[in-house]
């Protein structure tokens, strides 16, 4: 064998293990419908893993991307823990939108409904969400980047407004 070949087979092994880490869970994070007003549902799973991330202080960004015919839009939101207060937050990193929550649960469940703004006319939508790596505290980015457990995707997901 040459040293070319095992440089490849070193360098096939190696992607093996990378891909196999870059798969998360997929029921723990899911579009589940678009509901008429103008609201998107989605469904939340925390592991055990991030959920004590999140009781340790550290902030978990969702991003939303979503099309409605030819606009695209992308949102985010932020949910954190504060220890000193034993309270959840929601806040939107751009603007100043921001509320508190006396449980996880509650917390999750104002994350679940989404506001997005239809085009009027607009005939398909498509939308996703993922928990946005590259803005956990710096010491996290590089780790969570081949760590499966950090990987939130919906995946696309398609409908038609009502």
């Amino acid at each position: 064998m040459t040293v070319a070949m095992a440089w490849r087979s070193v360098l096939l092994a190696l992607s093996l293990l990378l891909l196999a880490g870059c798969a998360g869970d997929p029921d723990a994070l899911r579009i589940e419908r678009l509901e008429s007003g103008g609201w998107l549902r989605i469904g939340f799973n925390l592991s055990p893993y991030l959920s004590r991330s999140l009781e340790a202080g550290v902030p978990l960004t969702f991003r939303l991307d979503y099309r409605d015919g030819e606009s695209v839009v992308t949102e985010r939101r932020e949910l954190r823990y504060s220890p000193l207060s034993g309270r959840y937050q929601i806040r939107v990193p751009a603007g100043s939108y921001s509320r508190s929550y006396d449980s996880r649960a509650a917390a999750l469940s104002a994350l679940e409904r989404w506001p997005v703004t239809l085009a009027a006319g607009a005939d398909r939508f498509q939308a996703r969400v993922r928990l946005e790596t590259a803005r956990l505290p710096s010491p996290l980015v590089l780790p969570a980047l081949f760590d499966s457990r950090w990987r939130l995707d919906s995946g696309t997901w398609r409908a038609r407004p009502a």
